[in-house]
Formats: C-alpha cells, structure tokens, sequence
C-alpha cells in the first residue's frame, strides 16, 4: 500500500471514528432529556376535576405493592387514564393515557382458580 492509500485509509478510519463518537455523544445527551420528562400530578382532587371534564369515570383501582392507590379512568368515546395516588399526601400523576380511539375495554374476572 503506498503513502496515498495509508493516508486515504487513515482519513477514512478517522471519519469513522468522529462519526462513531459523534453518535455515541448524542445519546448520551439525550438520555438525561428523556429522564427529564415531567409528568402530569397535582392534588387528587383537582386530577378527577380534570377527568371529569373529560366525562371520564371510574373503572377501577387496586393498591400496588409500595401501598400507592393505582387507579383507571375512562370513557367509551374519549379514551382512559391510569393514575397513581401517594397515600401520604394524595397527590396523584398521570402514568398513561390511551387517546380516542383506544377506548377501555371491561374483562369480566375469572368465575374460580381453574378458568
């Protein structure tokens, strides 16, 4: 291989190399802007206010294991929303929606251990 292809291989390696650092740079500094999300809580009161307005009702809720009230919403046209309510202060956070379209579907519990 003569001088001008050892300098073209290592122009081209060179390339690669920022390219490859550029990408990885680039996630990195993504990922905190990911972590960063906000998501939507405020009193609990005030959330089922604004599900209301939504005529969302509720569906159901349960207790997770780190004793927070989990707890759905929805309405057959408009779509449904999960959220989470802290027991100590009820400040409750929106964990997901489902948008129109995607309305909550009822599942009728199992009738015994076998079905």
């Amino acid at each position: 291989m003569g001088l001008g292809a050892q300098a073209v291989a290592v122009t081209k390696m060179t390339r690669f190399a920022i390219a490859i650092a550029a990408a990885i740079m680039a996630v990195f500094l993504c990922v905190p802007a990911l972590a960063q999300v906000e998501v939507p809580c405020g009193p609990y009161i005030e959330m089922i206010k604004r599900l209301k307005a939504f005529d969302e009702a509720l569906l159901g809720r349960g207790i997770d294991a780190g004793g927070r009230m989990v707890e759905i919403w929805g309405s057959p046209a408009d779509g449904w929303t999960i959220i989470l309510v802290r027991p100590d202060d009820m400040v409750s956070c929106v964990m997901t929606i489902g948008q129109k379209g995607t309305a909550w579907q009822a599942v009728k519990p199992p009738l015994g251990p076998n079905s």
